[in-house]
């Protein structure tokens, strides 16, 4: 015999409590979801992102036009005409959203979303009465909690698969996308019937007045006001960090596609069952001590989330802190003698890399500032003037006595292979001017111009030798080498491990939605960040890292759709031709001047380009994992497989 609590849930009524609360849920799992991911994709920063929070406040006062919905009757009926048109107002305000531009005018970004909570906030005063009206006292505790539950199901759509689409598609289409999902809701409103119910108001007086006088009739005007704050602040601190929640994984450098695939289900099954959970304790626990054991809850939650990203921060951008462990000496104290960090760091980079397996003499000239550490003579034995190693870490130990303190130590540096490579890249920019670029390209980036005294600040500094091994990348990123000019540069990093600051002025046709901020720029580039990051641990100082190595770009120019990034991979076949025509040039000339042993492709595509440009030479080709965030692998630990992979080659032991 089917269990009584079975026989309720397999009806009529409880499938449309399922087509109610998934419809509910859309929208406002939308806003607090994919519409932060949005505008932090955007460039909107952090702060103005947790101020959309204040626009859920429609679902807190919705009480306030909710009189309105029982008093006046559309065509349709008293509540399936307020479900339909609040339905298809959903549809269009969803889908015209990510037809906007919020890095060129935000305000109609703000409108819209608040015009779309309105209507959320609507649809859930028609489908709440709806639903409370079509079930009877023994069904509404299971109607209610089949309905919350497809509410929370619904937020699958905004929180992960429009998250992973927008991976794969434009922000227009994703929302659109998102916005058919409303359609459901919409055949439902249509297809059932108007519930019957006596005692509809027949005045604005009934609907408006006479249900605020019996509330506040109650308890009077201090228990009316203490219920109403208590509604009103009870879930703000849970909205404000929800309204965050995915922007902060965004900035920890996972992709959209991890965190719709992971994130929002780690969210949701709990959410499901602490509901059916929640209940049964409520029953035990009373309401009045559930509601705040309940909201106590996030106040424990909330730090966690803190000291989480401090635990990253910690991890990822120790090296950018003025005074951190990488850019100040540690004293450790071993039989009484100080040893350095800084020294220990250049034996293993040396070591471990393979690379310097020749005695290095390090002559340092004291009182010279911290900014000339470059300024120091590196030999191998024998070999005159040789190939110019510029180590730099041990200025410390040099302090210490672990150096000699010769006056007069100067560099020798070949300016010719600088100078080489910066009339490549003048060559190459001209080049690549000629060319023109259609649809879906809106905006082409340029750095080798807006951006030229970074990057030939960059040539001139590290370029200055020989050297054994070139990682190539693809093409700038928006927030990397587009804002500083440098490879992969991600502005942190250029600024204070490369030492590199210049001003970089703004393109002669600047994108709205991808403006240069140059060295102002406070968005981080994942990609360079975990690159140079990997350097920084491995070397310890940039002069070590260059001693053997050089970072350089395929393409020098970077594409966009509007906001959305362009790879040259994505370009069509007539344009994507000449380009790499001039690209391969570029790069034949730059291994030609830097005779590198290896050519390190950062990616599948910048080891296939090499290996077309460079064939019938000696050059040996290789190619590590990208640090991209949107690679599921590189976010599981970039820096250890692109080691193991450069291991695996013999370039680093």
């Amino acid at each position: 015999m089917m269990p009584d609590w079975l026989r309720l849930l397999l009806t009529r009524r409880m499938l449309i409590c399922v087509l109610t609360g998934f419809s509910s849920g859309l929208p406002l799992y939308l806003l607090l979801n994919l519409l932060p991911a949005w505008l932090r994709s955007e460039s909107i920063d952090l702060k103005t992102i947790g101020l959309f929070a204040l626009i859920q406040f429609p679902y807190t006062w919705k009480f306030v036009w909710a009189p309105l919905l029982d008093r006046y009757r559309l065509p349709l009926g008293r509540r399936r005409g307020w479900m339909l048109l609040s339905q298809v107002g959903l549809l269009f305000s969803i889908g015209f959203l990510g037809g906007l531009s919020p890095t060129a005018n935000l305000m109609p970004v703000v409108w819209l979303s608040v015009a779309l909570a309105f209507l959320s906030a609507t649809q859930d005063i028609a489908l709440d009465a709806y639903r409370r009206e079509i079930l009877s006292d023994q069904e509404l505790g299971l109607g209610n909690s089949v309905h919350v539950n497809a509410y929370r199901i619904a937020g699958l759509v905004p929180g992960s698969l429009s998250l992973i689409l927008a991976d794969l598609l434009p922000w227009a289409q994703v929302f659109w996308i998102t916005s058919a999902f409303m359609l459901p809701g919409m055949v439902m409103a249509v297809l059932v019937t108007e519930p019957r119910v006596s005692g509809a108001p027949k005045t604005l007086r009934q609907a408006v007045v006479e249900p605020f006088h019996e509330f506040i009739a109650r308890k009077g005007w201090s228990g009316a006001l203490l219920v109403l704050g208590f509604i009103f602040l009870y879930k703000l601190g849970d909205s404000l960090a929800t309204a965050l929640s995915t922007p902060f994984y965004l900035d920890l450098g996972y992709s959209k596609t991890d965190i719709g695939v992971i994130a929002k289900h780690a969210g949701l099954w709990p959410a499901v069952f602490g509901g059916l959970l929640g209940g049964l304790w409520m029953v035990r626990l009373g309401i009045n001590r559930a509601l705040w054991l309940f909201g106590l809850g996030p106040d424990v939650h909330h730090p966690g989330l803190r000291l989480a990203r401090l635990a990253r921060c910690a991890d990822e951008h120790r090296w950018h802190r003025p005074g951190g462990a990488g850019e100040r000496d540690r004293r450790r104290v071993s039989g009484g003698r100080p040893r350095y960090r800084g020294l220990h760091r250049l034996h293993r980079a040396r070591h471990q890399s393979g690379i310097h397996r020749y005695p290095v003499r390090t002559v340092h000239q004291p009182g010279r500032r911290a900014a000339d550490l470059h300024q120091c003579r590196c030999r191998r034995p024998g070999r005159g003037s040789g190939l110019v190693q510029l180590l730099c870490p041990l200025l410390p130990a040099c302090r210490a006595g672990y150096g000699s303190a010769a006056e007069g130590c100067t560099v020798e540096r070949d300016e010719a292979v600088a100078t080489a490579l910066i009339a490549a890249a003048r060559e190459l920019s001209d080049r690549l001017s000629q060319l023109s670029f259609g649809p879906p390209v809106s905006h082409v980036y340029d750095p080798l111009t807006y951006a030229w005294s970074a990057h030939e600040s960059y040539l001139r500094r590290y370029a200055t030798s020989a050297r054994k091994v070139v990682f190539l990348g693809m093409n700038p990123g928006p927030f990397g080498m587009v804002q500083s000019g440098v490879p992969f540069g991600e502005v942190a990093a250029v600024r204070d491990w490369l030492g590199i600051r210049a001003d970089v002025a703004r393109p002669s046709r600047e994108n709205p939605w991808r403006r240069i901020e140059g060295f102002a720029c406070e968005r981080s580039e994942v990609s360079g960040r975990r690159l140079w990051g990997l350097f920084r641990e491995r070397f310890g100082s940039a002069d070590a890292f260059f001693a053997e190595h050089f970072v350089a770009n395929y393409c020098p120019l970077a594409f966009f759709d509007r906001g959305r990034n362009l790879t040259p991979d994505k370009l069509p076949a007539a344009e994507a031709e000449p380009l790499r025509s001039a690209c391969d040039a570029h790069l034949r000339v730059l291994v030609s001047v830097l005779q590198p042993s290896w050519v390190i492709g950062v990616g599948a595509f910048a080891e296939q380009r090499a290996t077309a440009a460079l064939a019938g030479t000696p050059v040996r080709i290789g190619r590590v994992l990208h640090p991209s965030p949107a690679s599921p692998a590189a976010n599981r630990g970039w820096a250890a497989a692109a080691t193991r992979q450069m291991q695996a080659l013999g370039v680093w032991s």
